[in-house]
């Protein structure tokens, strides 16, 4: 007789439901398919990664880009000053905290760099040395790793607000992410932290297309409702939630919609990217071209399509990110075993 090999049970890693969802997903870069296990109770995903390749691998030059400049013309202004919003929000957020930030995955720095010009103290974190180059050409203190060290467990000090723009996605302890978060703000401190709405109306429309799916980078998926159960389980309190964004979510919609029509995934948004941003070969097989004719054809319709959808879908939460502002709570000393 065959020995029949013993079928895996699935079970949810945060509140072990076997309610789940498998939603399959390409990498852009590898062409490995990833399988995204979201669970329909608690409304987490995590990636199910089995790859013999390090998670680093999944990180090639080109997703950095090799300039100061990640994007062509208008667009690369566009980013610039959306960066220069999220610091403007920070000032406002800020009330009575320390006027030091950390910035975990800080990126280029550009927010970081407009802060430091109104009298903020700066430090961010980074990946590794290939990714901060630009920020730390800027002067700004980035923390990177070191040995077996992740960046934030070298963060000396603690701050007054601590950013996180699309990072806890590519972690794969959020708890631990969070509780170590909460350790480095002083009492009172701030909490903005942006991720993709695994929930929001355009992951659903588009499922395995979606463009912030991502795998495997994007280790872990949320919902608003999974998100603050998390900060609440490590000590936050959440002041505010949204979940519209014109750089994320009218662009995220616009490129799922294509991404159903078109064989090349996500062939706008590396239009985009400048000539170090994109991917070896760019534009010379047969899907790229046909998915360039799909998009020049398709593009002025889905774009007024995905705003006018995008700004109804965030009146129900259902917007394409979650950007949250959480306090550090007082009376808050060590989370449970469990969150859920």
């Amino acid at each position: 007789m065959r020995k029949q090999t013993p079928v895996r049970r699935l079970v949810c890693d945060f509140c072990h439901s076997d309610n789940l969802l498998i939603v399959k997903n390409t990498d852009v870069f590898s062409n490995e398919v990833f399988d995204v296990i979201w669970c329909i109770k608690c409304e987490i995903g995590k990636t199910d990664f089995k790859s013999v390749k390090t998670l680093q691998s999944y990180y090639p030059v080109t997703y950095y880009g090799q300039t100061d400049r990640r994007f062509v013309g208008i667009v690369e202004v566009l980013v610039r000053l959306s960066r220069e919003r999220r610091a403007k929000n920070v000032m406002k957020w800020h009330s009575g905290q320390t006027k030091r930030i950390l910035d975990c995955g800080c990126g280029r720095g550009i927010m970081l760099a407009f802060l430091r010009k109104h009298d903020w103290s700066c430090v961010g974190t980074e990946f590794s040395e290939e990714s901060s180059r630009y920020a730390r050409a800027l002067g700004l203190d980035v923390v990177i790793p070191f040995g077996n060290k992740d960046p934030i467990e070298l963060v000396q000090g603690t701050s007054g607000v601590i950013t996180a723009w699309h990072v806890l996605e590519h972690l794969n302890q959020p708890v631990r992410a969070l509780q170590q978060f909460n350790e480095l703000l002083e009492p009172g401190g701030l909490l903005v932290l942006e991720v993709p709405n695994f929930s929001s109306f355009q992951a659903q429309l588009s499922r395995e297309h979606w463009i912030y799916t991502e795998c495997p980078r994007h280790l872990l998926h949320f919902s608003p409702g999974s998100l603050a159960r998390l900060l609440s389980h490590s000590g936050f309190e959440v002041r505010t939630t949204n979940t519209f964004s014109l750089e994320y979510g009218v662009f995220g919609l616009l490129q799922s919609l294509l991404n159903v029509f078109c064989p090349y995934k996500n062939l706008l948004f590396y239009m985009l990217r400048n000539a170090s941003g994109k991917p070896h070969r760019f534009l010379t097989s047969l899907p790229a071209i046909i998915s360039l004719f799909i998009t020049l054809i398709l593009f002025v319709p889905l774009l007024l399509i995905s705003a006018l959808m995008e700004g109804v879908f965030s009146l129900f939460n259902k917007g394409g990110v979650i950007t949250v502002v959480a306090q550090k709570r007082a009376d808050w000393s060590e989370a449970k075993d469990a969150p859920f």
